[in-house]
């Protein structure tokens, strides 16, 4: 499978580095982005809501994960 490639891991460790290495302005962005998710599932008012509202999060959460398949990666 690709993501067991020296490439790939390659990869995954570049994006990884770009990511801890990005502007203190894009990381408050990350931040405040999440807080924005947990805060809409923490205060979501019917189940229709919550459950839109942790399915947002959970996409949001695994968005580098299905750009990068970084989770198959160790």
């Amino acid at each position: 499978m690709l993501s067991d490639s020296k490439v790939a891991q390659e990869v995954c460790n570049q994006a990884l580095n770009i990511i801890e290495n990005s502007s203190d302005e894009n990381k408050t962005m990350e931040i405040t982005k999440e807080k924005e998710l947990l805060m809409a599932i923490m205060f979501a008012e019917n189940e229709v809501e919550l459950a839109t509202a942790i399915n947002e999060h959970i996409e949001w959460t695994n968005r580098h994960k299905e750009k990068f398949n970084c989770s198959e990666i160790e």
